[in-house]
């Protein structure tokens, strides 16, 4: 399987501007066999001349199947990569662990009936919204209560205390 890292990035890289340069080598070198072969009349000279640019077109062609396929395994490496990310996000919406060691963990931290049996969170929080408001309720009657008794100035704002 294809990895990918800076090492591949780089030989691709490295494949793919050798395969450009023996592309544009080998067409100018085939631009100079065609001239020479409409100078010649030599049989011989243009099979020789046909089997180097042969050789050629299949080296050509070696290369550019070599690099086809590491692109192709780029592509696939890119689709598991894209996979692990997606398994990655859904992992980090996942409140917690499943099985034994997962529940165990909430459990810890559940809220719990006075027998014992898990209480939902909706009623949870419903109580902690309670004790909450019956603290604050408690903490401003005395506020309250010492407001009744406060010396005011004609403006509503308080006096200070004798």
């Amino acid at each position: 399987m294809f990895t990918v890292g800076r090492s591949n990035t780089r030989a691709l890289r490295e494949i793919t501007s050798a395969l450009r340069e023996q592309v544009q080598r080998l067409t100018t070198e085939l631009a100079e066999l065609r001239a020479q072969a409409l100078t010649r009349d030599d049989p011989d000279a243009i099979a020789a001349l046909a089997a180097r640019v042969d050789e050629a077109r299949l080296r050509s062609q070696r290369k550019l199947d070599h690099l086809l396929a590491g692109i192709c395994d780029a592509g696939e490496a890119a689709l598991l990569l894209g996979a692990a990310l997606e398994n990655f996000a859904a992992n980090l919406r996942v409140s917690g662990k499943r099985g034994r060691a997962g529940g165990i963990a909430r459990a810890r931290f559940a809220w719990r009936y006075s027998d014992g049996a898990f209480m939902p969170n909706e009623e949870a929080e419903r109580l902690l919204e309670e004790f909450e408001l019956e603290e604050y309720e408690h903490h401003a009657a005395g506020g309250r209560a010492r407001a009744s008794r406060a010396r005011r100035a004609a403006d509503g704002s308080f006096l200070p205390a004798k």
